[in-house]
């Protein structure tokens, strides 16, 4: 598992990615100050995922702060980072 935030958030696209190649081009990931990652998926067709999904590791167990609810996530939002998988093919002619 990586060890710092950036190489998570990648390590986290790239299983994404591979999960969903023909859907998913972009996610906006939303690190909190629990460690918890929220993330939108974003579609090839530039539509956003309404549904906030949140990804911790295992060994980090269960988030008391996530899963109480008691307050809105966006309060604890401490980075915002956008990814997204592109390519291009070159054709000669």
């Amino acid at each position: 598992m990586p060890a710092t935030q950036p190489d998570k958030h990648l390590w986290l696209a790239e299983q994404i990615f591979s999960a969903f190649p023909q859907d998913v081009s972009g996610l906006k990931f939303f690190t909190l100050d629990c460690g918890c990652i929220y993330f939108h998926r974003v579609f090839r067709d530039g539509l956003i995922d309404p549904t906030l999904s949140v990804y911790r590791d295992a060994k980090d167990g269960p988030c008391e702060m996530c899963m109480c609810l008691k307050e809105g996530w966006e309060g604890r939002l401490l980075d915002e980072c956008v990814v997204y998988n592109s390519g291009f093919q070159m054709v000669d002619g």
